[in-house]
């Protein structure tokens, strides 16, 4: 029979699915199974309308299917073409059997247990052999070497981990407010249930696959010559890894009480028996020295390829890489889960990499409504970076980039550091108009955390970046911006904090922020005379009507108006003002330079009070937070799976969730 021909066959029998009822042991159900050949079939012979029509019409025959296929898979049919095509419609079915309630449970329980057993089985996923054995596929983590694995093994790992992915994505077909409350069993049986080898060879041959991928190979344009199978693979590794990781039961199970380092991930003798996420529980105990620079080094080589290829000599010869998106949420999940790695991370030069990738993405996302999720995850782990001191020490380092392409966008300066460019480039996204403009209003706050988090590190800062900070205050302490909302007093008061930590804690490599604040100290001072009354009358001048309902009342202005930090501004101002005019009367000059060395050598010691305590402001991975990402990571997944892909590709993944009822946000 040609492939026409058994297409034909094969729509003709989905017709019969809502049509009339079949009996279990009808001899239809088999030629499902032996009709097709690739994902691109099972997807294209089975349409959305098709499945809706069998749900309307004749429901039974779609949980029969639904049996049919996840018994192959339980049973590991030895007929490869048999098991692999019920991988693929099973893949195809489970979007459209999450709309409906009850329908997943005709689905065998064994199935999720048993696609890990078959992502393992030799012959299959793994060389030719017999039986199931949990090798890592990559060397890395865990593998000090690994098997060959051919085109065909690659292919059916990608499938098997497509079906997984479909298996736990009910979170798509659930609203917002019930993403920790729903049950998900499959990813509860996953993260729960397995036994622990499966664990740990699933672990890290996810993570492997991803540490060792090489998008660009030795030669230039190969891209363009050859298709990449490990790409697909690579994309679908990230999405289960992530799923796998984020996925935290109501419960909050007591997974981080248990701190003891594997001395080896692939042969613990741990006596203790894990609670909770066990993935979660083996990716926290990642722990050596060469597992944790493979991780930094592996994911940060995957995420500087963008920036990388741009570079490339000869224009489009190196292949960009797709999955930027997801592999930040990976390096969050790991960052989040795994305080070592945060720690041994977080003093690398692979840190200052990510750093240059972060704002390079965040100037680029700041003006497009699409990527607003992204900015806000970029800024999420600049604040848990902020946390660790060698990360502030760490930005000290001359910054040695050019500024082209995007970041042209940030102001230029000279001589700078890392802090210069992370100050300057948050100054830019913040400074952002246009639509975007209320969404980034809403992160404000965050970036001034972590500012201030890094300000008692910063030993130095440029004249440019000194100017766009006190530029920041003139906005935030103008009685327009401070009456406008009952919260912006809070980020006038993060921004004196940065101010004077920097002044007491760093004075002398800080005299250019010094000399600026004191040279335009007109504001600091109108700030410090500021009345609830004089407020007002500057509002009424402006004319403006408030449209937020909101009222400024005198109470509410001298509550924060008294808990203002000023008093080391208000002293500097002062003394090193009439320092500065004697220096300039008696010397006669008015050269900045000269003025500049003079507020170097200044002392304030005895002058200004005591340094106040450093207060670190921690990230705290709350529910909502925690809802957000989950959304957001599965927003990512979505439009991943519809983004345009190479027709090689495309035959292996067609999008799986495309025309099904998203209900965990609002599909365009």
């Amino acid at each position: 029979m040609g492939a026409a021909e058994s297409k034909l066959q094969f729509r003709q029998k989905v017709f019969q699915l809502y049509e009339k009822p079949l009996t279990e042991d009808d001899p239809c159900w088999s030629l499902f199974f032996d009709l097709v050949d690739t994902p691109e079939d099972a997807f294209n012979l089975i349409h959305p309308k098709d499945i809706r029509l069998i749900v309307e019409k004749q429901v039974e025959n779609l949980r029969i299917l639904l049996r049919k296929a996840s018994e192959l898979i339980v049973s590991k049919d030895s007929n490869q073409k048999r098991l692999m095509n019920a991988v693929r419609i099973l893949t195809r079915l489970m979007p459209y059997v999450f709309e409906v309630e009850g329908l997943e449970e005709t689905l065998e329980p064994k199935l999720v247990q048993s696609i890990v057993e078959l992502l393992f089985t030799k012959g299959l996923t793994l060389p030719p052999g017999q039986g199931t054995q949990y090798i890592i596929w990559s060397k890395g983590v865990g593998a000090k070497d690994a098997p060959q694995a051919t085109r065909d093994e690659i292919q059916r790992r990608t499938e098997l981990l497509r079906l997984l992915m479909a298996l736990v994505s009910k979170t798509l077909y659930v609203g917002p407010s019930q993403v920790l409350e729903a049950e998900n069993k499959w990813l509860e049986h996953l993260t729960h249930h397995l036994e622990k080898k499966a664990v740990l060879a699933l672990l890290c041959s996810l993570l492997n696959t991803v540490l060792v991928y090489d998008p660009v190979g030795n030669l230039p344009y190969n891209h363009l010559m050859f298709s990449d199978l490990n790409e697909p693979l690579v994309t679908n590794s990230v999405h289960v890894l992530v799923a796998l990781l984020d996925y935290q039961s109501e419960k909050k199970e007591g997974e981080s009480q248990i701190s003891t380092p594997l001395t080896d991930i692939e042969q613990s003798s741990s006596k203790q028996t894990p609670a909770g996420n066990l993935f979660r529980f083996y990716a926290k105990k990642i722990h050596r020295q060469d597992d944790l620079e493979l991780l930094s080094v592996g994911l940060i080589r995957l995420l500087k390829n963008p920036v990388d290829a741009s570079k490339a000599y000869l224009p489009g010869s190196t292949k960009k890489i797709s999955i930027v998106s997801d592999l930040l949420n990976l390096l969050w999940v790991l960052l989040t889960t795994n305080k070592r790695f945060l720690d041994y991370f977080s003093g690398t030069q692979q840190c200052l990499d990510l750093v240059l990738v972060l704002m390079i993405n965040s100037l680029e996302a700041r003006s497009e409504p699409a990527k607003l999720g992204s900015l806000r995850l970029m800024v999420s782990l600049l604040h848990v970076l902020s946390q660790q001191r060698q990360f502030g020490v760490l930005l000290n380092k001359p910054f040695q980039v050019s500024l082209n392409g995007v970041l042209r966008q940030i102001p230029t300066f000279v001589n700078g550091s890392y802090a210069d460019f992370v100050y300057l480039s948050i100054f830019t996204v913040l400074s952002t108009p246009g639509p975007t403009r209320p969404a980034i209003l809403h992160l404000q706050e965050s970036y001034l955390v972590v500012m201030a988090n890094l300000a008692p590190l910063i030993t130095s800062l440029t004249q440019t970046t000194a100017n766009k900070l006190y530029a920041l205050f003139s906005v935030f302490s103008s009685p327009r911006f401070l009456f406008s909302k009952p919260h912006h007093h809070k980020l006038l008061q993060q921004l004196l904090y940065i101010f004077n930590t920097m002044i007491q804690y760093q004075y002398s490599g800080n005299s250019q922020l010094v000399y600026t604040i004191v040279r335009n100290r007109t504001k600091v001072e109108e700030l410090i005379g500021l009345t609830f009354e004089k407020a007002l009358e500057l509002q009424s001048k402006k004319g403006k009507e408030r449209e937020d309902g909101f009222q400024p009342t005198l109470e509410w202005f001298e509550q924060w108006k008294q808990g203002l930090p000023l008093q080391v501004l208000s002293i500097l101002v002062q003394t090193l003002g009439q320092r500065m005019e004697h220096y300039c009367t008696v010397n006669q000059i008015n050269d900045e330079s000269k003025l500049l060395d003079f507020v170097s050598k200044e002392t304030m010691v005895g002058v200004l009070p005591q340094p106040h305590p450093l207060q670190v402001c921690v990230f705290v991975y709350s529910n909502p937070m925690h809802v957000w990402f989950t959304s957001y990571f599965w927003g990512c997944v979505y439009l991943q799976s519809i983004d345009t892909m190479s027709q090689e590709v495309m035959k292996i993944c067609p999008s799986i969730w495309a025309g099904s009822k998203i209900s965990l946000f609002q599909v365009k």
